[in-house]
């Protein structure tokens, strides 16, 4: 991987990473490094040499992660977890729409993402929920002006001292989003070796982290459009569903639809119905293989995952929507404790194993 690439991205999950934990900066230095040393092994799941090389580029720009956590610091009085929330809606509410425009026609449009941000955090909601043509304020070059008419239009105070802060951080939300910085979960496809997993065992983002917006990203658009996602803008309903991540999962391994349309207790024997000649409906696992769930008093849709790795009486799987919205990879589990604790008298966890 070209170097000045993996520089880039490195600058920008740090800018990222000091926005949403800077609320005490200079008090949470060194747990930017654990947050930084995790992203370097989740987030550059390349191979080796590009690994190494994006360390080493990383490693020369932790210092630059306690600027941002310090230049953010005051930004909002709201607590990490609030801010986590709002970045969640934001996602899935202002970025779909502010990534329709350019920098060529809006020459101020990363104090947009900046603005829509601030907004979604201090005011709980979206600002285009306004009725106001948000957008077409940021064709002015002159940041203050663009300050000052949000501020009349919406009614909200922008601190005189923190707008260069909220212009970075838009340029910081602007970059990290792009689809080009994502990072697909797999680079090795082939099947055979037994074992799919490249991110470290047990990894898990919530719902708000940077990292799970960016996979359910990719997970809404490989493939032409996964229709898991379009059945939740479509019903109204958060598209960060399990359903949604198994067919994204399946997809980027397989490269083709998995065919299902269906629950998470469904999803398995619908792959086995879609593509008969190459899934079997089995009851123990294999890698590779889509894992389905039974109901639960709870939660009568099932629920659904990707098998990574299978070894012995030990299985690895990934999963979507796990604690609202969160992203769980590689989680290792006892094959027969997770059956026994699974498997009543008419439901039982059913795998669509691949064949051959």
């Amino acid at each position: 991987m070209d170097p000045s690439v993996i520089a880039a991205a490195s600058r920008i999950a740090s800018r990222a990473a000091g926005f949403l934990f800077s609320e005490n900066g200079k008090q949470q230095k060194s747990s930017f490094v654990a947050v930084l040393l995790i992203g370097i092994l989740v987030t550059f799941c390349f191979p080796v040499i590009a690994i190494s090389s994006g360390m080493q580029m990383l490693q020369d720009r932790i210092s630059d992660l306690f600027d941002w956590s310090d230049f953010y610091s005051g930004l909002f009085d709201q607590s990490e977890e609030e801010i986590d929330q709002a970045f969640q809606r934001w996602m899935e509410t202002d970025y779909p729409q502010l990534q329709d425009y350019s920098e060529s026609s809006y020459s101020s449009l990363e104090m947009a993402y900046g603005i829509s941000f601030y907004y979604q955090v201090i005011e709980g909601h979206s600002i285009f929920d306004e009725g106001i043509d948000f957008i077409s304020i940021f064709t002015e070059d002159d940041r203050e002006k663009v300050i000052e008419e949000i501020e009349n239009i919406y009614q909200i105070d922008v601190p005189d001292n923190q707008q260069s802060s909220i212009a970075s951080l838009g340029d910081s939300l602007s970059e990290v989003t792009e689809p080009d910085s994502i990072i697909p979960l797999i680079v090795d496809t082939s099947q055979g070796s037994g074992d799919l997993a490249l991110y470290p065992e047990n990894t898990y983002y919530t719902g708000g982290d940077p990292r799970a917006a960016a996979i359910w990203r990719e997970a809404y658009h490989i493939g032409g459009g996964n229709p898991f996602y379009y059945f939740a803008i479509h019903g109204g309903w958060s598209p960060n569903q399990c359903t949604t991540f198994a067919w994204y999962r399946f997809y980027q391994v397989y490269g083709y639809d998995c065919g299902a349309r269906s629950d998470g207790r469904y999803f398995a024997a619908s792959v086995v119905t879609s593509h008969p000649d190459r899934f079997s409906l089995q009851y123990y696992p294999a890698a590779g293989a889509v894992v389905s769930f039974p109901p639960t008093a709870t939660n009568s849709h099932g629920h659904v995952g990707f098998v990574e790795k299978v070894e012995g009486d030990y299985l690895w799987y990934s999963e979507g929507n796990y604690d609202g919205g969160g992203i769980r990879l590689n989680t290792k589990m006892n094959i027969s404790s997770l059956t026994r604790a699974k498997c009543g008298s008419s439901w039982c966890i059913a795998y669509a194993v691949p064949k051959g």
